[in-house]
Order: C-alpha cells, then structure tokens, then sequence
C-alpha cells in the first residue's frame, strides 16, 4: 500500500528500487539461566498467583500501555518508524529488554524479566512447560505508524495511529540490515507482510522499503489536534 507524505523537496518514490528482505522465522525464544540461589519451582494456584502479581505490578507502574504492532497471518500493511537512529558505533539507540510470554485465561500476555537480581518468578514458571510460560528473550521497542484504516467499537474508524513494534532476536537483525542500508530507521515507510508460517514473528516477516522522509514531513501529514506523531515515552 502505498503511503502519501506531504515532502515538498523530496523526489517521488521510485518503485523499481524498492528495498526487500528475505523471508525470516523469530524461531524459539532463547533460553535464559535461573536466578542464582533460586529454589522454587510454582505450578497450579501458586503459579497463577505470580501472575496476577506480575499483571498487578504492571498496571500500578501508572505508565501508558500502548497497543502494539501484530499482523495475522496473510495480512499485510505500511508501516512508517518514528524512530530507529543509529549511535555513534552503528548500534540502535532505542529501548532493550528481557520479556516473557505467559497465557492467562485462555490469553497469551507480555511481562518484563526481572532478571537474576530480584529473583524472576516467571523464569521459574518456565522451567514446567504446564504453566505456559515462555522463557525472556531479548526484544527492542520501536515506535510506528500503522496505516491500515480498521474499524473499531461504536463503528468508529481509526487509521494512521501510532504503534508500538516489539522486535525479538532475528528480526533485529534484518532491522539493523535496513538501518545500516537507510542511514537509520526513523522515517522510514515500510511494507510489511506475515506468512502463513505459524512460527512466523506476529511482527511479520517479509519486509519492502518503501519510502524515507523527515520526520517533519511525517508530522505535517498525519499528525491532528487529538493525534501526536511522535515516539513513544518508553
């Protein structure tokens, strides 16, 4: 899907010099080490109440949860990166963290690793594969804007708005390919498609260069008194 952006310096896009990746698998998340001294293993009523202290630790932070970035797979859209910039070493300069995927309800949810030193006890609960916790893996934030036009409750349409992307391990590193190529990722549009894989990253895992232009440009074409174009607090 091709995006308009209000550029009036910028040359139009030349379709035949688009930018693609090969298809990538996330693949299974890397296995982090117990916390040193840890001898607890949780299962049952114990395990669920960890969760809910996980979920309530979450919610009291007080911090914006923004929705993030998934396609279904087939599904396609544009997407366009408020930020992505690269540092001095070529590194990008955006947030990293440990996370773990737990199912709760029936639901699959994202929690933060506490790491060693306060004695995660998700990683614990992922040592038993009953308590369908998944072992922390590495993920960066970015922020982007989704540009598909999707309708929500009381029919209202909702298009354009700002999302936040989750990239685990392999897409990273087609990511920094990108990046290096692009002289970083912030402003640029990108069409992105999730296969029919079921391993496939709910990120999507086939990626086209669309289009680059300044953030400037991009706030002046989608931003609105009630829609800030900019990168999320994280």
């Amino acid at each position: 899907m091709a995006v308009t952006i209000k550029s009036p310096n910028a040359p139009a896009a030349d379709a035949s010099k688009k930018e693609s990746a090969p298809n990538t698998k996330e693949g299974p998340a890397q296995q982090q080490s117990a916390p040193a001294g840890a001898n607890w293993m949780m299962k049952g009523q114990q395990a669920q109440k960890a969760m809910e202290q996980e979920e309530e630790k979450v919610k009291s932070s007080g911090q914006f949860q923004p929705f993030r970035f998934r396609l279904q797979q087939g599904e396609d859209a544009s997407i366009t990166f408020l930020d992505g910039d690269l540092d001095e070493h070529g590194f990008f300069e955006n947030l990293s963290f440990v996370e773990h995927t737990a199912q709760r309800n029936g639901t699959w949810d994202n929690y933060p690793c506490l790491g060693e030193e306060e004695g995660c006890p998700l990683c614990e609960l992922a040592k038993n594969k009953e308590n369908k916790v998944s072992w922390g893996s590495q993920v960066f934030l970015f922020t982007v804007i989704d540009h598909r036009k999707t309708q929500g409750k009381n029919n209202k349409v909702y298009e354009n708005e700002v999302r936040l992307l989750v990239a685990k391990r392999k897409t990273m590193a087609m990511l920094m390919k990108f990046a290096n190529n692009q002289g970083g990722l912030a402003g640029v549009t990108m069409d992105v498609s999730r296969s029919s894989d079921n391993n496939s990253p709910a990120v999507g895992d086939i990626w086209m260069v669309q289009q680059k232009n300044t953030i400037k440009d991009i706030q002046e074409s989608f931003q609105t008194a009630d829609k800030k174009i900019e990168p999320l607090d994280y």
